[in-house]
């Protein structure tokens, strides 16, 4: 099962998708349940402190892995038949983009990749993303290019998964 939610900042979307995973983990007696962090560590003190707090709110039951640029790869490290939630697509977008100047062929490709790897191992796949395609266009070009890119990104994961899922102010919408 691929399962895509998105929302705004601090809608619930997070909180959501582990509420989510712990259960799926539970009922499918998944493998593994696996939370894949796509934030890159650096010296943002006010980041760091977000990546404690989201660490501490996790039980003993999640394996924490961190990735920000090679998403899918990382399938290849997890075992079969168990539930793995990325967190977040926003976030990954942004690392691919801007830190390893890769273009949105790259992000699709890893995108493609790893729902395939999903599928072949039978992983549950939870994708976390931050809506960021609502507001005013924005005229700088590099922001542009990112929403764009994100937005295409979001369609490709979309298009593969069961089920999307919008929070709003903690309330999840199902779209699909």
């Amino acid at each position: 099962m691929l399962l895509f939610i998105s929302g705004g900042v601090r809608s619930g979307k997070s909180s959501l998708a582990e509420q989510l995973a712990q259960k799926m983990y539970f009922e499918q007696n998944a493998a593994a349940l696996y939370y894949m962090a796509t934030t890159k560590r650096n010296s943002d003190e006010e980041m760091n402190e977000r990546i404690k707090l989201h660490q501490a709110s996790r039980n003993e039951d999640w394996n924490t892995i961190e990735e920000p640029f090679h998403i899918d790869q990382k399938l290849n490290d997890l075992q079969s038949h168990s539930v793995l939630l990325v967190d977040c697509l926003t976030v990954w977008g942004s690392n691919v983009l801007f830190s390893e100047n890769e273009i949105l062929e790259t992000m699709i490709n890893r995108i493609e990749n790893l729902v395939q790897l999903a599928k072949d191992k039978d992983i549950t796949v939870i994708f976390v993303s931050n809506d960021l395609n609502e507001d005013i266009p924005i005229q700088d070009i590099g922001v542009q290019k990112y929403v764009y890119s994100l937005e295409s990104v979001h369609k490709c994961a979309v298009k593969h998964c069961d089920q999307a899922i919008q929070v709003v102010a903690g309330c999840p919408i199902r779209w699909k």
